[in-house]
Parts: structure tokens; C-alpha cells; sequence
């Protein structure tokens, strides 16, 4: 009798146990909303008690929530990436790593107020296509809209870096911007200090191909000059494109990165 009345208690505890993991909050097994993933840009911030309006297009932030648990984003000046899990509304970053790169005072002035922004959210909100996110207290510190993924074509590209045919890919340099639009068989943007523009030709699996490049004439600086012309062989080198979640890649056909862009 004794061992009947074990039996059974040992019977109602797993029960219970089985009970309260499968109807526990859902939270704990996949906290990330799905609400937040995608490509985000800033458009206002805090400073203050002001709210900001993001100055231009060519001093940008954004923020890539991924389903896999990852954020990375611009941060004006600098790449950042990180961890990042929600419960609810509640959201919490890991510490960001960031790169090193050196932009103008304003430009890295903005980048440190937005990435202490970043430092101190604990919550978000969205609504429509805004994400807001905000402190322990719900001051509002970001708030972003909702891009569309972008396609190859009809789309304003914007360099982050090329292969500089040295060893890999390297940033632009400080004050220069590199520019690709691919539209009707032609490429055309700028090339850091010329006006370029070459037929392309687009193929099966992804595959393209970018003839000799038809550029303006003005002189620039020689480290100006040096990577236009780095660039330009880069996007000859290119056979195969790839969409990435938050923008463009280029690749020769080893698969080696030739350059990389994002729609601002």
C-alpha cells in the first residue's frame, strides 16, 4: 500500500513538472519577437529634452535585427554588431563591438550620442512601420522606420568597402562616397572623386558581368585617385551578386567580397 501511495505521488509530480514546462511563459523558450526583425532606419533621436531629426541621407544609422538572436547596424560613422533578446516589450543588448574608423567631429559626435542611446534602451514600441525604443523609465531615445528590402535594380547603392586587390576589403576613405546604380544593362554612379558608368549583363544563379567603365576626367587627390581606380577594377572583377539582409555584396568567382554596399 505504502509503495501504491509512492508510486502515485512520483506519478503527480512529473505530471505537474510536465505541465508547468509545456504551458510555461513562451517567453523563456524563444524570447525574440518576430515583430522586430528587419532593417531599421533612424529617423529621430533625443538630445536632451529635443527630439532631432536625423540631419541628411549621407549621415545615416540604422539597426538589422536578426531571427537568430543578432543586431548589427551603422552607426553613422562606425559598423557596430551585438546579441539581443525581447520579453514582451522589454528588449536588452549585449555590449556592442564596434570598428575604429575616424569620421568628422560632428559625424562621430552623433554616433557617440547614438550609440549611449543604444546602451541605455530596455524597451521598444512599434507601431505601423516606427520602431521606438526607449529607457527603463519610457523616454523615448530612437525612434526608426521600417525599410523595404531593396533589389539589385533601381536601387541607390551606397559603398561601406571594396577589395582593394591587396588582401581583402578595406573602408572608404574619410570624406569620400562610392555609388551604384544598376538600371537598363548600365551601372552608373560615383566612383570617389569621378562620375562612372558601364554595361552589365545579368545571368543564371545570380551571376553578373560589368564591362570596362566609361569615366569622367577630374583630378583628385592621389589616395582619392588610388581608390577610385581600385574600386573600378573591383567592379570588373565582380561575377556573382548576393542580396544580404541589409544590403548588396559583389564576389569574383573564387567567392572573394569585391565590394559591398547598402541602400541609404
Amino acid at each position: 500500500m505504502k509503495n501504491a501511495i509512492l508510486a502515485i505521488i512520483g506519478i503527480v509530480l512529473i505530471l505537474t513538472a510536465l505541465f508547468l514546462l509545456f504551458t510555461r511563459d513562451n517567453s523563456l523558450i524563444n524570447n525574440n519577437s518576430s515583430e522586430i526583425y528587419g532593417y531599421w532606419n533612424l529617423t529621430e533621436y533625443s538630445k536632451g529634452k529635443q527630439t532631432n531629426q536625423v540631419p541628411d541621407e549621407t549621415q545615416t544609422a540604422n539597426i538589422i535585427f536578426e531571427d537568430n538572436g543578432r543586431v548589427t547596424g551603422t552607426a553613422f560613422c562606425n559598423l557596430y554588431s551585438g546579441t539581443y533578446s525581447t520579453s514582451g516589450n522589454d528588449i536588452e543588448f549585449s555590449p556592442f563591438v564596434t570598428t575604429e574608423k575616424a569620421c568628422l567631429p560632428d559625424i562621430m559626435t552623433l554616433e557617440n550620442i547614438y550609440l549611449r542611446h543604444l546602451e541605455n534602451v530596455t524597451k521598444f514600441e512599434i507601431s505601423g512601420s516606427n520602431l521606438y525604443l526607449k529607457d527603463s523609465n519610457g523616454n523615448g531615445l530612437l525612434v526608426y522606420k521600417l525599410r523595404d528590402e531593396p533589389a539589385l535594380e533601381g536601387t541607390d547603392w551606397n559603398a561601406l568597402g571594396y577589395n582593394n586587390g591587396r588582401g581583402g576589403v578595406v573602408s572608404l576613405v574619410i570624406g569620400t562616397k562610392i555609388t551604384a546604380l544598376f538600371e537598363n544593362g548600365t551601372v552608373t554612379g560615383t566612383s570617389s572623386c569621378n562620375s562612372y558608368s558601364a554595361p552589365y549583363a545579368l545571368g543564371e544563379n545570380n551571376s553578373i558581368s560589368i564591362g570596362t567603365p566609361a569615366v569622367t576626367l577630374i583630378a583628385c587627390e592621389e589616395d582619392v585617385m588610388l581608390q577610385e581606380q581600385e574600386y573600378l577594377n573591383a567592379l570588373q572583377n565582380s561575377t556573382v551578386y548576393q542580396m544580404t539582409f541589409d544590403g548588396l555584396e559583389l564576389l569574383d568567382s573564387s567567392g572573394s567580397l569585391q565590394a559591398t554596399f547598402i541602400n541609404k
